[in-house]
């Protein structure tokens, strides 16, 4: 991984919602599937706050988004290593 991909990847660089949502897929391991409605009891955020946090976790390709599903993707679990390891 080159320094400016570690440095995107950076937990600043995510908006708090996106890192919460980022924490509540971290201690599970896999990359899926996750349903939204049951990840977001792990969180403290509101139904929109969260879709906007799956928003840009999905915009920065650290998960695919599916109709009803998510998938945590390689870049994404990198991003978990770097923010709670």
């Amino acid at each position: 991984m080159d320094s400016q991909t570690t440095h995107s990847l950076s937990p600043q660089s995510l908006s708090p919602p996106a890192l919460e949502v980022l924490g509540a897929l971290a201690p599970f391991g896999h990359s899926g599937p996750y349903r939204p409605p049951a990840l977001r009891r792990y969180t403290s955020l509101t139904p929109t706050a969260f879709e906007r946090a799956l928003s840009e976790l999905a915009h920065r390709g650290l998960v695919a988004l599916g109709e009803q599903d998510l998938w945590m993707t390689p870049a994404g679990e990198s991003a978990t290593n770097v923010a709670f390891s």
